[in-house]
């Protein structure tokens, strides 16, 4: 048998409306994946007897395992379980025991049952049922040929019980012989764009299959996800570890973490172990102090000329003003009045600004035992972006000083 895929229908007109945000299929793809089943495709789909059908009618050519959520509750738009039956040709079939855990739902929370409820006693013949012991919506599997097709209700809580209690387990059982150990390794990575990164590494990621390396960028990292497979998993931890020996080769000076591990995570350990004084002064609306988590190791500052009232000698000359130099000048001074190693100053000027844009300079300045470091930047777009964009590359520049002065084990070995 050739890899087991699957394929996730999520259905609801509240999902296609945008009234909700679809996180089933997010969870199921992240459960399957851990037992080595992928989920290529994922539809929503609205509450649409037509639109379901052939929906299901297109996922049974080409997935091994079909999961649908939803539609299984006790109004007349949860249609779920009569497509399915009518799908597939099977009756509809009243089932005692899911009846009984209904009745007995509302009566231990003092409601009767109305008889509409009735009808999510109803699953198609031989299917086998999947219990939903905090809910009154049943699951159910079919089993076609070589097709699974697994209906499950809506609910995310319930959904998240019936997955790892019922659809898991009977999936390791059934596919043992033909699942695979699956590993994934994500690289965090700053100061540098996807493009760069796409240049520098975009020759594996063409002629990747098994490890298969992937980009995935936000306004905080840019992840590069190795995603690797073998019915033995010491040889798809030896087959992500070669890939990422390469990668590391070429865009290595811009990793900073795995996994979820954020950058002001990062920045504030390696200043917790190291046992170093720290103080930022924050310009950019506080983005930099919240990325780190610790409103204690820094002040926010909302213009320059705040801190010159801490400092009156440093003057401001707004005609004849020099960033790199005012900063050198306000973090050396603030290194010596509060007894601090470490000085980061991130400040910022808009220069143009409508009501989703903003055209904004960052001057960065970091002080280091004695050094500063100097950087400017121009950025353009959304104002919270651009704070966040600012935020990140001060931490980098903090986080390539701490890794000069005490070492490259920012990567699990």
């Amino acid at each position: 048998m050739k890899d087991i895929v699957s394929e996730i229908i999520t259905i609801g007109t509240e999902i296609t409306l945008g009234k909700i945000i679809d996180t089933n299929s997010a969870f199921i793809s992240q459960e399957l994946i851990k037992i080595g089943i992928t989920t290529p495709i994922k539809s929503s789909v609205d509450d649409n007897f037509k639109r379901i059908s052939q929906l299901l009618n297109h996922a049974i050519k080409r997935s091994n395992v079909i999961i649908t959520t939803g539609g299984l509750g006790p109004t007349e738009d949860d249609i779920t379980r009569n497509v399915i039956a009518e799908v597939f040709n099977k009756k509809l079939v009243l089932h005692p025991e899911i009846l009984g855990h209904i009745e007995s739902f509302f009566k231990t929370r003092g409601y009767s049952m109305t008889e509409n409820n009735k009808r999510q006693a109803y699953i198609p013949e031989g299917a086998i049922i999947i219990p939903n012991p905090i809910g009154t919506a049943y699951g159910f599997l079919i089993e076609i040929n070589s097709y699974l097709i697994f209906s499950l209700p809506g609910v995310p809580r319930e959904v998240r019980l019936m997955v790892k209690n019922f659809v898991i387990p009977f999936l390791e059982k059934r596919f043992s012989n033909f699942l695979s150990f699956v590993e994934i390794r994500e690289l965090n990575l700053a100061g540098i764009s996807e493009s760069k990164i796409d240049h520098l590494i975009g020759d594996i990621i063409r002629k990747s299959e098994n490890p298969s390396i992937g980009l995935q960028t936000s306004d905080r990292r840019i992840k590069i996800r190795i995603v690797a497979k073998s019915h033995a998993r010491s040889e798809a931890i030896e087959l992500i570890k070669n890939a990422e020996r390469i990668i590391i080769d070429r865009v290595g000076k811009h990793i900073f973490s795995e996994g979820d591990t954020s950058l002001g995570e990062v920045v504030k350990k390696l200043i917790s172990i190291n046992k170093l004084d720290f103080l930022v002064i924050d310009g950019i609306k506080g983005v930099l102090i919240n990325s780190l988590n610790d409103i204690q190791l820094g002040i926010v500052i909302s213009k320059l000329e705040e801190l010159s009232l801490l400092f009156p000698d440093v003057k401001l000359k707004p005609n004849s003003f020099d960033p790199k130099i005012y900063g050198k000048e306000i973090t050396l001074k603030m290194a010596k009045r509060f007894s601090k190693e470490i000085v980061l100053l991130v400040t910022a000027e808009s220069k143009e600004k409508d009501d989703k844009t903003e055209k904004m300079k960052v001057y960065i300045t970091l002080y280091f035992k004695g050094e500063t470091n100097f950087k400017e930047y121009n950025f353009q777009g959304d104002p919270q972006q651009n704070c966040e964009r600012a935020a990140t590359l001060a931490l980098f520049l903090l986080f390539k000083r701490l890794r000069k002065e005490f070492g490259n084990s920012f990567l699990n070995s």
